[in-house]
């Protein structure tokens, strides 16, 4: 007799798979593990896209032919299920394997319904001019102020590094909570009133019908078309997510000083690969970099050279004209920007890799890219040809943009982005 209990989500934040020892990032499938098989995985079935958030079911039972204890763990995230059976599946009854693949099957289903949520052209019956009504906003707003391009598609990364794609990074502080939008790696972002001005103009098209979420993905995506980039048409279907906190943003989000081996395992916690992270860096190509994120390259960067040797020599001088020496206090005072793309700084072209070549990529992790032997190949690819660079960025921009994704009751649809519905 299988007894079988339900184990919500652990509070946040957790990883990409509901067990992280269920698999690797990299492994990107769906596994079987016993502890009679010295920890090995076996590959049982090919990785899918979803815009689940992660659930965990447990079911601990006795098999009734050979009175065995057995535990079965299914997990669901945002790229995967997950199989744990902790018992070698030679010994399982003909009943308990038939219970098992009921279990599975009734997963599969539900996870295939996820995965067909998000959808392109979600909002073809319900609010026909959604994308059409965003892409407006955008447009006029990047008119006044190209630089609001590369701060939306910011806002959108922001947004799915943290509890996934949900809008969660729109909700404003409370009383009683710090929101994603006030911890220290948010502070300079910019387009909330865009994102604003769209909503708006939706609600006054269709009441509660298009979600926050889905209108920061649609307007990364108008942002990137509109300066030059490459188009691609956007899934849809995320619902806006209930929580916002300050403390999961410094958590999830990749620092401007990691190295390879960091920024892997960070963009694989979100089921993205290290090609996908290399090319979706390609967006530094627009927008700025604050003086505090790349200063310590300038005047503290080891104990045996003050300078990143590194750097360019004509673009160290540059920098230093306009990033002086930090203050023994750096939270006094402005923190000065420079464009992150000298060359073409509000174009989307791929200018961001060969301004790595030449040592003029301002923050260290775009340099650690350059300095591994695996990632500088996808460095040197990527500035060789735009085509297949831009080729490659629409898809991994469409991946990233399915991380955790919130449908159906995980979320809702706010009618201000700014407040959940209950508070609004």
């Amino acid at each position: 007799m299988a007894e079988l209990t339900w184990e919500p989500p652990p509070p946040p934040p957790f990883p990409q798979y509901c067990n992280e020892q269920s698999c690797t990032p990299s492994q990107h499938s769906i596994i079987q593990r016993s502890p009679h098989s010295n920890n090995k995985t076996l590959p049982l079935f090919t990785d899918w896209a979803s815009c689940s958030t992660c659930h965990r079911l447990s079911i601990s039972w006795q098999d009734i032919t050979n009175h065995q204890p057995l535990h079965f763990t299914l997990s669901l995230t945002t790229k995967h299920l997950t199989v744990m059976l902790h018992y070698p599946p030679s010994i399982m009854s003909i009943i308990t394997r038939f219970i098992l693949f009921v279990v599975i099957a009734l997963a599969m289903r539900t996870h295939t319904q996820d995965v067909q949520a998000c959808t392109v052209g979600f909002y073809k019956k319900t609010c026909p001019k959604a994308e059409a009504i965003v892409r407006t906003v955008v447009s006029k707003a990047i008119s006044r102020d190209r630089g609001l391009g590369a701060g939306l598609l910011r806002l959108h990364f922001h947004d799915c590094f943290v509890q996934g794609c949900d809008g969660s990074v729109l909700l404003d502080s409370t009383p009683s909570t710090k929101a994603e939008k006030d911890s220290a790696p948010n502070l300079s972002l910019r387009g909330f009133e865009v994102i604003d001005e769209a909503k708006l103009q939706l609600e006054a098209s269709c009441p509660n019908v298009v979600s926050c979420a889905d209108i920061v993905a649609f307007a990364a995506r108008d942002s990137v078309h509109l300066l030059g980039g490459p188009f691609w048409q956007v899934p849809a279907g995320r619902r806006d997510g209930m929580v916002s906190d300050a403390s999961l943003a410094l958590s999830n989000l990749p620092a401007p000083f990691f190295n390879v081996k960091q920024l892997t395992h960070s963009f694989g916690l979100k089921g993205l690969t290290q090609d996908d992270m290399v090319t979706l860096s390609g967006a530094h190509t627009v927008g700025v970099a604050h003086c505090s994120s790349f200063q310590r390259r300038l005047y503290n960067f080891s104990s045996t050279s003050a300078l990143d040797p590194t750097l360019d020599e004509e673009l160290v001088e540059q920098l230093k004209q306009v990033c002086p020496p930090p203050r023994l206090d750096s939270r006094i005072g402005a923190d000065p920007s420079v464009n992150l793309d000298l060359r073409t700084p509000s174009m989307f072209d791929n200018a961001y890799y060969y301004n790595i070549e030449l040592g003029q990529g301002l923050l260290q992790s775009d340099e650690a890219l350059y300095s591994d032997p695996v990632t500088s190949k996808t460095i040197k690819s990527h500035a060789y040809s735009q085509q297949s660079w831009s080729n490659k960025f629409k898809l991994a921009m469409i991946k990233m943009s399915l991380i955790e994704v919130k449908t159906e009751d995980a979320g809702e649809i706010r009618a201000n982005c700014h407040v959940i519905n209950s508070n609004y």
